[in-house]
């Protein structure tokens, strides 16, 4: 949950294009009306951006949008991944919910052949650099 109280010099939004989701959708409009900062990166899909600058026009916030290449190939698979027995060196599993995070962790490091970091929102910053 966004801190809307505290204020910020610089605040980021990630994956802003999930205040267009029918269930989550409201914690990222939170966010994005309520973060009291001089300056609000967003950051996700670029199809977000005219609800965006739709949205924050009503206020009267300026907006700039300013594009980046990504520096490294994403390559999803053809197929899914099926059993966590096909998990190879390097590849990323995504999850949505922290406890799912750890069952996983731990599910796919007793199989003896990967360790796994992990990485989500209120992972402390110190913590978050050493995975």
């Amino acid at each position: 949950m966004a801190d809307v109280v505290s204020d910020y010099d610089c605040a980021v939004i990630d994956e802003i294009q999930m205040l267009g989701c029918k269930t989550r959708g409201f914690s990222f409009t939170r966010a994005l009306l309520g973060i009291c900062a001089n300056e609000l990166h967003l950051c996700g899909d670029p199809a977000a951006v005219p609800l965006i600058q739709q949205i924050l026009q009503v206020t009267g916030d300026d907006v700039k949008v300013q594009s980046y290449e990504r520096l490294s190939p994403l390559v999803p698979l053809n197929v899914p991944l099926g059993s966590f027995s096909n998990i190879q060196t390097g590849d990323c599993i995504v999850t949505f919910s922290r406890h799912a995070i750890y069952r996983l962790k731990k599910a796919i490091e007793s199989r003896g052949k990967h360790l796994c970091s992990i990485v989500y929102g209120s992972l402390p910053p110190e913590t978050r650099t050493r995975q």
